[in-house]
């Protein structure tokens, strides 16, 4: 017989759109009572995003850089920094920042 464990359940529940927890369960986290239905959603937010903050792609990276960057309102900024990047994706791909090495440089000022 075959037991579900239960991390598997909530995202099998999530799959098959079925509804989420009641809000009327409570979830503490570092001793802050949180309703289940909320965490539910935070966690299947994240996961749906598909954005490791820990090891982004470098198109994540750029995203990043320019929300956080002073000048990522203006329109010529993003602008170069998109063209440059995009050159780099033709050419090498868009990696993970972890598997970016010194090669891959070396190939695009090739």
């Amino acid at each position: 017989m075959e037991t579900t464990q239960p991390q598997h359940q909530f995202f099998d529940l999530v799959a098959q759109q079925q509804t989420l927890p009641p809000e009327d369960r409570k979830v503490r986290v570092y001793g802050v009572d949180f309703d289940e239905r909320f965490i539910a959603e935070l966690v299947v937010g994240h996961f749906q995003t598909g954005i490791d903050r820990d090891n982004p792609r470098m198109s994540e990276a750029l995203e990043i850089y320019i929300n956080e960057s002073l000048a990522g309102h203006r329109r010529k900024f993003r602008l170069d920094a998109e063209n440059s990047l995009r050159k780099f994706f033709y050419r090498i791909g868009d990696l993970r920042l972890s598997d970016l090495r010194h090669h891959h440089i070396c190939d695009f000022r090739g």
